[in-house]
């Protein structure tokens, strides 16, 4: 009788919704929020399975599995890793990635208008921190277009990194602009049209941030969205015109927007001086990357199957900087090889990079035909993937897990 009377008021979807917020908007401004929204979740899914409940919805999400199975490798790697202490430190940090999606994929299912609840405010908190951010960018505008001329990056309110900031903006506008065409609304009929306002808003400050991750997130993400609607739409010649119109934004961008013409001339200069032997990288951004990707390369050819552990790829990093990596001074290295494909191919070998990969194929199999945005979520992690390693940061697993298991849930459920 206890048991039941207390279930009456723990409701897990409440537990679920409560945790969800603080991840959404802990992402971009609270790391205190970001560290207890897990607790809360998980929490929750732990008094569901002790009354024997919620083993059944980890049979619809098989790809909860697969996230969590990262993490699982993660643990193996200490078989043979030589850094048992940075081991022990990234499995504190990363323990997220296998205990999240599950917890979430054991909960109960929310209804549509909690979902939306949820997605609300993260387009709203990310809205905000953009508008925030621009307000503090135009009170220092020329320091921050000359930081931009000098390949640096704008600061983002809560102290986010920009990379991360801008796959977040893009999501967040490619959200906004599906759930707007689709007219949904909780309170009132205005909401679309609010939608299409915040939508609006990131689109222009990405592009005035000029983040290069975030920006290349948005155009894949938008073409990957146009793709797919253009082999669904009925009226095939609207959907082309508009993928036309899209395809020609980088051109406008560059040609009206100062800070997105000066990063896209600062980085085409940078990767020029990557092909000028003997030539200084160390304050070069791209170039950098470039080096390190090179080193990454070349240890993961030196332990193809299994990796040599992501606990020694920093040192490993640095012993080869004199070889690799000669052209940038020791302060300056780079500690990892900011592409995810290749720390897993430098950690784990061709094992993890093809787990890897099936953690974004397979829930494109998966779910049902139909949903453009999830398909556009996927094609922004794996664009920004390329760029950053977004599995070795709470934010970028969090953002990862929150997204792929709750959009099919989302627009596959009936609970109003």
């Amino acid at each position: 009788m206890k048991d039941k009377a207390l279930s009456k008021y723990l409701k897990p979807e409440s537990a679920l919704v409560l945790g969800l917020l603080c991840l959404v908007v802990g992402m971009p401004l609270s790391k205190f929020l970001l560290s207890i929204s897990p607790g809360i979740i998980g929490a929750a899914a732990l008094w569901q399975l002790i009354q024997h409940k919620g083993k059944n919805n980890l049979k619809g999400q098989p790809y909860a599995w697969l996230l969590a199975s990262l993490f699982i490798i993660l643990i193996l790697s200490g078989l043979y890793t030589e850094n048992l202490e940075v081991w022990v430190k990234d499995l504190k940090e990363k323990v997220i990635l296998g205990g999240l999606p599950l917890a979430i994929a054991i909960l109960p299912a929310l209804s549509r208008k909690e979902y939306l609840l949820v997605y609300y405010c993260f387009i709203l908190t990310i809205s905000l921190t953009a508008l925030l951010s621009l307000y503090f960018y135009i009170l220092d505008y020329e320091t921050v277009t000359q930081s931009i001329e000098q390949n640096k990056t704008v600061d983002i309110v809560g102290n986010m990194h920009h990379s991360y900031f801008g796959l977040l903006q893009a999501f967040s506008i490619m959200l906004a602009v599906d759930l707007g065409r689709q007219k949904v609304q909780i309170f009132s009929a205005a909401e679309p049209k609010l939608l299409y306002l915040f939508a609006a808003i990131n689109f222009l400050t990405i592009h005035l941030f000029a983040s290069r991750t975030g920006l290349a997130c948005l155009y894949v993400g938008t073409f990957a969205y146009l793709i797919f609607n253009l082999f669904t739409s009925s009226n095939k010649k609207l959907a082309v015109l508009i993928l036309l119109g899209m395809l020609t934004l980088p051109i406008i961008s560059y040609n009206t927007v100062p800070s997105f013409k000066n990063r896209v001339d600062v980085t085409r200069w940078d990767l020029q001086q990557y092909f000028i032997e003997d030539r200084d990288l160390s304050e070069k951004s791209f170039s950098q990357r470039l080096l390190v990707w090179r080193s990454s390369w070349n240890i993961f050819q030196s332990s193809p199957l299994i990796g040599i552990g992501l606990s020694d790829v920093e040192d490993e990093l640095k012993k080869r900087a004199e070889q690799d990596q000669s052209r940038i001074n020791q302060e300056f290295l780079l500690k990892s090889p900011h592409n995810q494909y290749l720390e897993y191919l430098a950690a784990y070998g061709l094992v993890g990079f093809l787990l890897l990969l099936c953690n974004c194929i397979f829930p494109l199999l998966y779910i049902r035909p139909g949903i453009a945005v999830f398909y556009a979520f996927v094609s922004m992690w794996m664009t920004a993937m390329m760029f950053e390693s977004i599995l070795e940061r709470v934010v970028g697993i969090s953002f990862v897990c929150t997204f792929l298991i709750t959009l099919p849930l989302f627009y596959q459920t009936n609970k109003s």
